[in-house]
């Protein structure tokens, strides 16, 4: 399976600021997923409001999105049935760390 891109360059920047985003962009993938290794399930809207607690800076939703669909294109985490209201009123999923089932040697996603 291909590795999501991190950073889609639709407006034709040159190769040194789309390598700048790319590296950016990759963090906050990381950085969103160290806290869904702390366990637990989370929704966009609440991954929003513990960045700035773990990262005291801040970060757009729609990067936090991003960083979400990107991880679970990439099998890290997976989405759940479960949703919630988040922050501007609309159902959010839940999202949990992807972990594979093995039974008689074969996966079970």
């Amino acid at each position: 399976m291909k590795k999501s891109e991190n950073y889609f360059n639709t407006t034709n920047q040159d190769q040194d600021f789309v390598k700048q985003k790319k590296t950016k962009n990759k963090n906050q993938e990381q950085k969103v997923y160290k806290i869904f290794q702390g366990g637990g399930k989370y929704t966009a809207s609440e991954i929003y409001n513990l960045w700035s607690v773990n990262y005291a800076k801040n970060i757009p939703l729609t990067s936090i999105r991003r960083a979400m669909s990107n991880l679970q294109h990439d099998r890290q985490i997976i989405k759940t049935n479960e949703t919630k209201i988040g922050i501007y009123g609309a159902p959010e999923h839940y999202y949990t760390l992807y972990r594979p089932i093995f039974a008689n040697s074969t996966l079970y996603v």
